[in-house]
């Protein structure tokens, strides 16, 4: 697996507020820092959610809390969203050929119930 990230132009305007501006290219490699709060603040959320988060990460980094792997190759997936989960393996081997209705809502049923807790 290969990391990659979006190439940012990023300055601090008159007002000495940081302004970002994703390019439209991708760079092999992790970015130099994380830009989710520029994200988020570009798709709209409320003010005092990004101050909030600024006020997390700046005390995550004091405290040296985040850890940045700069090598551009990944042996194994980083987040756990790309590994299997039984429920989903289940549903890959069912045969939908051969399931009655009522076995199928049982089945569902079955599964909510393992994803909700």
């Amino acid at each position: 697996m290969k990391n990659f990230n979006v190439a940012v132009k990023e300055w601090t305007n008159t007002l000495g507020k940081t302004e970002v501006v994703f390019l439209h290219k991708i760079l092999p490699g992790p970015a130099d820092k994380s830009y989710g709060i520029h994200v988020a603040h570009l798709a709209g959320l409320p003010d005092a959610c990004i101050q909030r988060s600024k006020e997390i990460l700046a005390e995550l980094e004091a405290r040296n809390y985040i850890e940045i792997k700069t090598d551009g190759d990944f042996e194994e997936p980083m987040l756990p969203m790309f590994s299997s989960h039984p429920v989903l393996e289940e549903i890959k081997r069912i045969d939908v050929d051969n399931l009655t209705p009522i076995n199928a809502l049982n089945a569902i049923t079955e599964w909510k119930k393992r994803l909700n807790g």
